[in-house]
């Protein structure tokens, strides 16, 4: 019995994607407000050119990426740039 219970509090752990958005936490969910409110205090014009950079660890499951990806697509920033580094760099 301990063990489903281990083992369903893991699973809700390990589906909890945090990550940063600027300095702060966040998670999946918390992606389209931040894009907004980013937007909202941007001109106009900056507005229509702003870009989002993904800095992703090369650790991080795809599932993750996939899953913000997805919360950027449905707050309209379709701009976005990948960086990483070459194998064996930190």
């Amino acid at each position: 019995m301990w063990a489903n219970r281990l083992r369903n509090i893991v699973r809700k752990w390990v589906l909890k994607a945090v990550f940063k958005l600027n300095d702060s936490y966040a998670e999946v969910g918390e992606v389209q407000d931040f894009i907004f409110q980013e937007r909202a205090s941007m001109s106009e014009g900056d507005a229509a050119k702003m870009t989002v950079s993904l800095k992703v660890d090369q650790k991080t499951k795809m599932g993750i990426v996939t899953d913000v990806k997805n919360a950027l697509r449905k707050s309209y920033a379709l701009k976005i740039n990948y960086s990483a580094t070459k194998r064996g760099e930190k």
